[in-house]
């Protein structure tokens, strides 16, 4: 099971199915415990995936492949803000990731943090602001090198044959930015180079030096793959959503190592029709790259199947909108963009609930203990994976930044029925609860933690921290 998050519409992050449920669960919890004290009733998120004999799909595991942001929201115009993940406005839900195998953590997990400002980068950084000079920068660190596929036009496969890839991948072109575009297009146009052409040049450049590609083949698996909306769809923005998430599910039950030199190459999503909605592509393609590295080479042979090349995005004029935050920022799934590369960590503390997790490998699903695991051997949480800002000021300088798991005031409880292991050796996965703002600075919505509140309970921040138990 692949944990793919995103929204509909970067100005409606209160879109889609999992937000609707904690709004509206279609029964009123607080009634029921009316007059009851110390009791706040709140909806809980359970993912499960079992094992393959109970009909579970990856072996058992739950992979998180992009950023689940469940501080969501928008930013209203007195400075407040409406979350998506609440119940009655203001209560967190409990998150559960119950799986018969591992639990992958490749992308954080956050609650309790909100973007309420836009980002200063320094000048000279990669992800600096979307324009169509930082656009043409980027495009000439890639056009005409090893990472540029452009002049390729056949691809060797582990038999020895080959074929033409031009009439089955269009875009293997490096699309160059266009002029006088807005800042919009500019930040989809550095998305297209820097998170999917570059990671797609490279393993396909690396693919084909070993000549071990599996031959072309339309998909012939038991389910049908999913069929995106039209254009003309009035619906078109949340029908998108579902189709991304039904072609996730679609892709990771359907290919795995056992049938992959026979249920043909797996397909990459269908690009976005409307501009507003190619942000939502950028993740599902990265994480269908993603994918076939973790789940569908065999190391052993190296064998692999063609990845298709990634869809530049369709040119928008200039004379876009001058929001003060990036339109990502607080998204569901808070990816970093050109314009906010790092949104994890631009986030600052918010006060109210927060949400609480508990994230179990090896699970014994029939136990009614959500915590309970199963004997030794059958999994382990994984914390893997870190997300870079490099050419700080126009020098070699970077900033990486690991995998995070964290919460405000809510808690974190970790099981495994064999270890809790944070595998990026560059910038080791976090895990802790920050509890709420000591102080709010009222000019820009920032928060100061109180240093030694960060690690007593009984200093200024929080107050009302949760707990983190592994």
């Amino acid at each position: 099971m692949a944990v793919l998050i995103r929204t509909a519409d970067p100005a409606r992050p209160d879109a889609g199915s999992l937000p609707a449920f904690v709004q509206q669960p279609g029964f009123q919890l607080a009634g029921i415990f009316n007059g009851i004290a110390n009791v706040t009733a709140r909806p809980e998120i359970d993912l499960v995936n079992p094992g393959t004999a109970q009909r579970g799909v990856n072996g058992g595991d739950i992979s998180v492949l992009t950023n689940w942001d469940l501080g969501a929201g928008v930013l209203n115009p007195d400075g407040s803000q409406t979350l998506a993940y609440r119940y009655q406005g203001v209560v967190a839900p409990i998150i559960t990731l119950r799986a018969a195998g591992n639990v992958k953590l490749d992308a954080s997990i956050s609650d309790g943090f909100f973007q309420t400002a836009d980002v200063s980068l320094p000048t000279g950084a990669t992800g600096g602001p979307p324009t169509y000079q930082g656009a043409e920068t980027n495009y000439a660190a890639i056009a005409g090198g090893q990472g540029d596929l452009s002049s390729l036009t056949e691809i060797t496969f582990y038999n020895g044959t080959s074929e033409l890839i031009g009439p089955v991948d269009p875009n293997i072109a490096l699309a160059a930015p266009q002029p006088n575009g807005s800042s919009e297009y500019y930040q989809d146009y550095n998305d297209y180079v820097n998170q999917l052409y570059s990671f797609w040049g490279a393993l396909i450049g690396e693919f084909q030096g070993y000549g071990t590609f599996i031959p072309l083949a339309a998909p012939s698996v038991p389910v049908p793959e999913p069929t995106p909306p039209a254009a003309s769809d009035p619906s078109y923005a949340a029908d998108y959503q579902n189709y991304l998430s039904a072609y996730t599910g679609w892709l990771t039950g359907q290919f795995n190592l056992d049938n992959i030199q026979t249920a043909g190459t797996p397909p990459p999503p269908a690009p976005a029709l409307q501009t507003s909605q190619y942000e939502n592509y950028v993740a599902a393609d990265y994480a269908y790259l993603l994918n076939d590295i973790n789940y569908l080479i065999d190391w052993n042979t190296v064998y692999t199947p063609y990845m298709f090349a990634p869809t530049a995005p369709t040119f928008i004029m200039g004379g876009g909108s001058g929001a003060s935050v990036a339109p990502n920022a607080n998204a569901p799934s808070n990816m970093g963009t050109s314009a906010d590369p790092l949104p994890v960590q631009f986030a600052a503390l918010m006060s109210g609930q927060s949400a609480s997790y508990r994230i179990v490998a090896g699970a014994a699903g029939g136990s009614a203990n959500p915590l309970a695991v199963t004997a030794p051997g059958a999994g382990s949480v994984l914390m893997d994976g870190h997300t870079v800002l490099n050419h700080i000021n126009a020098t070699d300088a970077v900033i990486v930044a690991p995998t995070t798991l964290r919460t405000g005031t809510g808690s974190i409880d970790i099981a495994a029925a064999d270890d809790f292991e944070l595998l990026d050796p560059l910038a080791p996965g976090v895990v802790y609860t920050a509890g709420a703002p000591a102080q709010a600075v009222a000019d820009n919505g920032s928060s100061l933690a109180l240093g030694q509140g960060a690690f007593t309970p009984q200093g200024g921040n929080p107050p009302s921290p949760g707990s983190a138990r592994l």
